[in-house]
């Protein structure tokens, strides 16, 4: 049997979705004028914008009362070498 939602909750959740995807296209976005600035492209293995915002998300305990995260802890998530590989080089070799 499938969960049903009211009309109420469907509109909330669209709204939260909406919200998160719109943050995560923003992120990408930085990470590319990063990425321009650097000469690099953000392309790490077993992450994602997606997974860094879950985890952070998951810290909160009231992200109403959360105006933004910690700007340096945010950027420790994106700062590893090895995640900005050169643009057209095999990520494997290199």
């Amino acid at each position: 049997m499938a969960i049903t939602f009211t009309a109420e909750e469907k509109n909330e959740l669209a709204k939260a979705i909406t919200k998160a995807a719109c943050g995560i296209a923003e992120c990408w976005d930085i990470l590319s004028q990063v990425g321009d600035r650097i000469g690099r492209d953000w392309d790490p293995e077993g992450t994602s914008v997606a997974d860094i915002a879950e985890q952070n998300a998951s810290d909160l305990d009231n992200p109403a009362a959360i105006e933004c995260l910690d700007a340096d802890s945010v950027a420790e998530y994106f700062a590893d070498e090895e995640n900005w590989k050169r643009p057209g080089r095999d990520t494997k070799n290199g």
